[in-house]
């Protein structure tokens, strides 16, 4: 099962921008992402994280 992953416009944009000035760093978002969508929440670090001050916890 894949998760599906929701990019904020500011975020899908920034992406956008990196694929144009920084290829392989953004080949290594993608393969991040990717990572987060097979994975899912049992992703842990040093991928993801807990936001601090967030009530919601993965």
């Amino acid at each position: 099962m894949e998760w599906e992953i929701e990019l904020h416009d500011e975020v899908e944009q920034w992406f956008v921008n990196l694929c144009r000035e920084d290829p392989v760093s953004a080949d290594r978002v993608e393969e991040a992402i990717d990572m987060l969508a097979r994975e899912g929440p049992r992703l842990g670090r040093p991928l993801v994280d807990r936001i601090k001050g967030s009530s919601l916890h993965n």
